[in-house]
């Protein structure tokens, strides 16, 4: 006997989400899409929506009724998954949850383990998230300063989204990170992450970090621990690693880079909100 009783289920555990559109999510997903062309209360076709969403993502359609350029529109899809995605994606921005579509479509995207999930907002698509690192970083947003939150809320949607702007993240990582330091480490003076480097580091006496090195002795190899040099570390580690400037190759920054720009803040402003890291 070549079958084993819950073998499916096991091959399931370690399945890894699905990039793109996979078959198995293909046709709910286009029932969906179908479905958020309906006015509230019709079983028909918008002409309205189909009129806006052309306009909106700029295609060029056939002429003729809603259902003539639906129909068009599921031939575009069949043709590229990725303009099926931008679609669903101009379908949340436009009509977010106005007809109760959107946590249908996160319920569907989470039992075809899709590698997308819907945005808190409902305003498009990001990515899927290990369980528990979105939620920590949503607590660090709302516990933080609104413009600190603004700032790290633009960084995620622009290394996280659907449709992601490294270069837009990576700028608003270090945006983040300056609004969360600025009281502390210049009492609130609109400087840059390199101007508050440079204090820092010339004066680290006048900052104090939560942790400390409590060996009473530290070998040469294995140096005592300092809070706020890890501090002064991540800052320069995200004021110079963009690539574009400061030496580097005058490339844009990868994706992955954008993602770990945008972590690195993240942990910076948590330092810096919770009291971690203060001025003495």
């Amino acid at each position: 006997m070549s079958w084993t009783p819950g073998r499916n289920k096991a091959k399931r555990a370690l399945e890894q989400p699905y990039p793109d559109v996979p078959d198995h999510l293909y046709s709910r997903l286009w029932e969906w899409i179908a479905r958020s062309f309906r006015s509230p209360g019709s079983s028909s076709t918008s002409t309205a929506r189909v009129n806006e969403i052309q306009m909106a993502m700029r295609l060029d359609l056939p002429d003729g009724s809603a259902g003539v350029r639906l129909a068009a529109l599921r031939d575009m899809c069949e043709q590229d998954t990725d303009f099926m995605l931008d679609l669903v994606e101009s379908l949340l921005d436009h009509y977010r949850d106005n007809l109760g579509n959107a946590p249908a479509l996160e319920s569907l995207l989470i039992a075809a383990n899709s590698a997308y999930a819907v945005k808190d907002d409902f305003s498009g698509l990001t990515e899927r998230q290990a369980a528990g690192i979105a939620e920590q970083v949503q607590q660090v947003v709302t516990d933080a300063d609104q413009s600190v939150s603004e700032h790290l809320i633009a960084a995620w949607n622009s290394a996280y989204g659907y449709t992601k702007n490294p270069v837009h993240a990576y700028t608003e990582a270090i945006r983040a990170a300056e609004t969360a330091l600025r009281p502390i480490v210049c009492s609130g003076d609109h400087k840059t992450i390199f101007r508050m480097i440079g204090l820092v580091n010339d004066n680290p006496q006048d900052f104090k970090f939560v942790l400390t090195d409590h060996r009473p002795t530290a070998p040469a190899n294995a140096p005592a621990a300092d809070g706020v040099q890890v501090v002064l570390d991540l800052m320069r580690l995200l004021a110079y690693s963009e690539p574009k400037r400061h030496g580097g190759s005058g490339r844009n920054p990868t994706e992955d880079e954008a993602k770990a720009a945008v972590m690195t803040a993240v942990t910076i402003v948590q330092y810096c909100d919770s009291g971690a890291f203060a001025h003495v």
